[in-house]
């Protein structure tokens, strides 16, 4: 095998520029990647939520019904189909895919067409053509056989089955995939959901095939169980804002992308430069204009408005996380809120904890909070009985903001913690609160620290606390080996003035 020459690659030229110019150049490069990386956690976060609420109505029947109530936990009328083998609402209906979508089967046009020169239609022959989550036809042809339109839902048929994604523009179909287009646009992300479901089918009945592919029957013949209008008009109003956000960030990026790919190699041969005088240099000019959405404002010397509204977003942002959580109710809330703030993000939003029955609390926080979203519709409450679960409201996607208030890793950081109380009742929320609140006053008065210490705390907290004495031990082991451990930051929670 050939080896390069030694001493030529010895002479190779290597931009020798200062430290200074160093670093602006990787502070740019790095706030393009910073913000690449936040829109794809965004998008992450928006697809969780939205499959979230599809899980909720379409599979597990617990839409809203008349009354506000969870249709088939409230004993909503179910009945059996014979296509599906299994009951669905009333009203409800399965149809074959045919019926509410053209399906358009790709075909590969004459090999004499194709080009590089960006001349004619981009061509989509397979995976190869996808790039960060949307589509990126890389050779064209002069003389396209079938299209995809915009909206269309594109997906690989051959080989590799699946990556469903929308199409952004016109395309060339190759033989590798096909297009699903929606007779109804307001159809468009049930056929999503459902399309993801027959793809996992489509892979389990293929293994062990010789051919591993998607036939135009087996396509057109999946089984999509359609809702009654108001369900798919309400679905549709709910869904379609979060799939508009994640199309927008996945266009972002692909600009981006193809910003920071142009602008590395001119900043390295100097076509590019930053001056450290003249702001009005190109690279700040895409600094200003491109990265100015980038950088996450600090935390200090906020006005007390803001305070109040980073705060709103933190907690918005645990609710949304905790819809899936079926245990997930007020209580469990102001706990989790409680150790986030105090354990993870550790940033003064003027909390005003104080001692409480139920454990560390802020009332005058949590009361408005709960009458501002409410009043909006971001989220209500469901009463089942004793149960009172937090479910996502006629407004819900409203909520559904960036969160940019929040760096990509402090969310991730949030979201594993949450997940650690997932499917735990409130009472573990309160316990583990509770221990942490009284363990961090002892660090913050400089006291000794045993678990007995701690344990004559929590039992002192309120008289009603004995209940949980047989549960303390486990609690404290459990908090150790999660690392769910105070440092002393933040303010000593002291009882309620008249308490």
């Amino acid at each position: 095998m050939p080896r390069g020459d030694k001493n030529q690659i010895l002479d190779f030229l290597i931009p020798d520029f200062e430290l200074p110019t160093q670093k602006k150049i990787a502070k740019v490069l790095s706030d393009l990647d910073a913000k690449i990386e936040l829109n794809n956690k965004i998008n992450a976060e928006l697809e969780a939520m939205a499959k979230t609420l599809y899980d909720y109505w379409f599979v597990q029947f617990d839409f809203l019904n008349e009354e506000g109530k969870p249709y088939k936990l409230s004993g909503g009328k179910m009945v059996w189909n014979e296509v599906l083998k299994r009951e669905i609402p009333q009203g409800w209906k399965v149809i074959e895919l045919e019926k509410i979508a053209k399906c358009i089967m790709g075909q590969s046009p004459k090999g004499e067409s194709y080009n590089l020169d960006k001349i004619g239609i981009p061509l989509l022959n397979g995976p190869a053509d996808y790039e960060n989550g949307v589509l990126k036809g890389r050779t064209y042809t002069t003389e396209p056989t079938r299209l995809c339109q915009k909206d269309d839902l594109v997906l690989c048929i051959r080989a590799t089955i699946g990556n469903l994604v929308y199409s952004e523009q016109e395309f060339c179909l190759g033989r590798g995939v096909a297009a699903v287009r929606p007779i109804d646009k307001k159809l468009s992300e049930l056929i999503y959901f459902l399309l993801l479901q027959e793809i996992e089918r489509f892979k389990i009945h293929a293994t062990g095939s010789i051919i591993v592919g998607i036939t135009k029957d087996d396509l057109i013949k999946s089984n999509c169980l359609i809702p009654n209008e108001k369900v798919l008009d309400a679905f549709h109003k709910l869904i379609k804002p979060q799939f508009d956000k994640i199309r927008t960030n996945l266009k972002q990026n692909q600009e981006l992308v193809s910003l920071r790919d142009w602008l590395l190699p001119m900043l390295m041969n100097g076509q590019v430069t930053v001056a450290s005088t003249n702001s009005t240099e190109e690279i700040y000019k895409v600094e200003d204009t491109i990265l100015g959405m980038v950088a996450e404002p600090g935390i200090r010397n906020l006005s007390l408005q803001e305070k109040k509204l980073r705060r709103k977003m933190l907690a918005t942002f645990i609710v949304n996380q905790s819809l899936s959580d079926t245990r997930f109710g007020k209580t469990k809330f102001e706990k989790l809120l409680h150790l986030i703030e105090y354990h993870i993000v550790k940033d003064d939003f003027n909390q005003k904890y104080s001692v409480q029955t139920a454990g560390p609390y802020d009332g005058g926080f949590t009361k408005l909070y709960w009458d501002e979203v409410l009043k909006a519709k971001w989220f209500k409450i469901e009463e089942l009985g004793s149960l009172k679960r937090i479910v996502p409201g006629e407004n819900h996607s409203k909520s559904l903001v960036e969160y940019n208030y929040f760096s990509a890793e402090l969310k991730e950081s949030i979201s594993q913690f949450i997940s650690l109380f997932k499917s735990k009742n409130y009472e573990k929320a309160e316990i583990v609160s509770t221990l942490f609140a009284v363990w961090n006053n002892r660090i913050i008065n400089n006291e000794m620290i045993t678990d007995a210490l701690l344990k004559k705390d929590f039992l002192g907290w309120d008289k009603q606390k004995v209940k949980y004495a047989d549960y303390l031990d486990t609690a404290l082991a459990w908090m150790k080996k999660e690392n769910i451990i105070p440092d002393g930051w933040g303010k000593y929670i002291n009882r309620a003035k008249g308490k």
